[in-house]
C-alpha cells in the first residue's frame, strides 16, 4: 500500500499527478471538520470519476473547541478512529498495493494520525517502532525527525487495536 498525505489546498493536484502517472489512488480520504471548508479551502475537493472519497468530519484538537459564531469543533471520536481502521482494513482486504491519499487542513497532523493506523493496519502487530520511518519515506521526508500525529487519535487506535501502548510510544514518545 502507498499512503501520502496533504493538504486540502493541494490535494486536488497530488491527486491529478497521480492520475496522470497511473497511480489513480483506490481512496482518497479527507479529515476536515464540518464547514472547515468555508474557512480554508472554498469547497469540497474535485477528483475524477472513479476516484472514491470518502469523508470523516473531525478538527484537529484533542478538546472540544467553541466558536465565536456559535457551535464548535469537535476533536475526533473513538468512532472516528474505528472507521479509520475500516477503511484501512478494506484496502488491505480489496486492493492491498494501492494508493491512499489522506488529507486534512496542512496535511501534518491529523492525516500523519490516519496514516500511522493505515501502517498499522498493513505491518499488524509488533513492528510499530517501524511506523514513523515508513511516515517519513512515504512523505520524502527520511531525514526529518519531527512528525506531528494529531494524539487523541493514535490514542484510540491504540486502543482499538490492542496494541497496549506500543504504538503510542513509536509514535507520541515525545509528548
Amino acid at each position: 500500500m502507498k499512503v501520502l498525505t496533504s493538504s486540502v489546498q493541494a490535494v486536488e493536484d497530488l491527486v491529478s499527478f497521480l492520475t496522470r502517472n497511473g497511480r489513480m489512488p483506490f481512496l482518497v480520504l479527507g479529515l476536515m471538520p464540518e464547514g472547515e471548508f468555508h474557512h480554508k479551502f472554498p469547497r469540497k475537493p474535485k477528483f475524477s470519476d472513479g476516484i472514491r472519497y470518502e469523508s470523516i468530519p473531525m478538527g484537529d484538537t484533542d478538546t472540544e473547541i467553541p466558536l465565536l459564531r456559535g457551535g464548535s469543533v469537535m476533536p475526533p471520536s473513538k468512532e472516528d478512529a474505528a472507521a479509520i481502521l475500516a477503511l484501512a482494513r478494506e484496502v488491505m482486504q480489496v486492493a492491498p498495493s494501492a494508493t491512499v491519499v489522506i488529507h486534512c487542513n496542512m496535511g501534518v497532523s491529523r492525516s500523519v494520525a490516519a496514516a500511522a493506523l493505515f501502517r498499522a493496519v498493513e505491518f499488524g502487530p509488533g513492528r510499530e517502532a517501524d511506523i514513523p520511518s515508513q511516515l517519513r519515506k512515504d512523505a520524502g521526508l527520511e531525514d526529518f525527525e519531527d512528525l506531528s500525529p494529531l494524539a487523541i487519535l493514535i490514542r484510540y487506535g491504540d486502543e482499538l487495536l490492542e496494541r497496549d501502548g506500543r504504538l503510542v510510544a513509536a509514535l507520541l514518545s515525545d509528548r
